[in-house]
């Protein structure tokens, strides 16, 4: 009896989860009615005042106003490629298809697989499958758990610090109380340093960090006969490891 209990309390707890990072990836999607009605469904089966009221600002958020923050050349980029400047674009988004085909996902969207909308409904996803993982097999629901802790790690964080980082340094008068609540809850959800410290930034963008500029950078000689990046410089390939190995890609 104790053991069914347990079980079915975590089975709700993921399903929670999964009903906000619904919630998140709607939130970060083109705005018509059916994502509307969606939207404030679960915000009200959620019980959760920050869900409710980011559903009621996305309510009043025009398509145009949409464009204007997530489209091209908007303060907020969607794309985790926007924030993974030293990165492959296509081995991310190689790396996220893996993912998606190991799991059977198929978002069916309009937006690209590196959208924070399409991730936000890949943690949705996970969370359901391991919710139904936990009621069948433990090791199977461990898996999933691994899987998704991994693509948090790799495809979501980054973004959400990105994101933040940008929010911050909009302009105040701005109105920004979709956006804002919509990032915001990201950044909960997602488990990330809400005060946007730089410090995060190291691992998605080291040469943004305070200090490496003009005078400790010089890229430039690189390719010249018996030169070289300076030592902090991270596009130095002892400075560039990837996949256990040094050098560059």
């Amino acid at each position: 009896m104790n053991t069914t209990i347990a079980v079915d309390a975590t089975v709700r707890d993921l399903l929670l989860e999964a009903a906000r990072w619904r919630l998140t990836s709607l939130l970060f999607r083109r705005p018509n009615g059916a994502r509307c009605v969606e939207l404030t469904s679960l915000a009200r089966e959620s019980g959760e005042a920050e869900l409710v009221d980011a559903a009621s600002a996305a309510a009043t958020t025009t398509e145009g106003l949409y464009h204007a923050w997530l489209g091209p050349g908007g303060p907020l980029a969607p794309r985790e490629v926007s924030y993974r400047p030293i990165e492959d674009p296509g081995r991310l988004l190689a790396e996220i298809a893996a993912f998606h085909q190991a799991f059977g996902y198929h978002g069916g969207t309009e937006d690209p697989a590196d959208h924070i909308a399409v991730a936000a409904d890949f943690m949705a996803y996970l969370f359901v499958k391991e919710a139904l993982a936990a009621g069948a097999s433990g090791s199977d629901a461990e898996t999933t758990r691994g899987a998704r802790e991994q693509f948090a790690e790799r495809h979501v964080r980054p973004a959400a610090r990105g994101m933040a980082r940008r929010m911050a340094r909009v302009v105040e008068g701005v109105d920004t109380a979709h956006f804002a609540l919509t990032v915001g809850l990201l950044v909960r959800l997602s488990g990330v340093a809400a005060d946007t410290s730089e410090a995060d930034a190291a691992a998605d963008a080291p040469f943004l960090l305070p200090g490496l500029d003009d005078d400790t950078i010089d890229c430039g000689a690189f390719g010249d006969a018996g030169g070289g990046c300076k030592a902090a410089c991270p596009w130095d390939p002892s400075h560039n490891q990837s996949d256990g190995a040094t050098g560059a890609d």
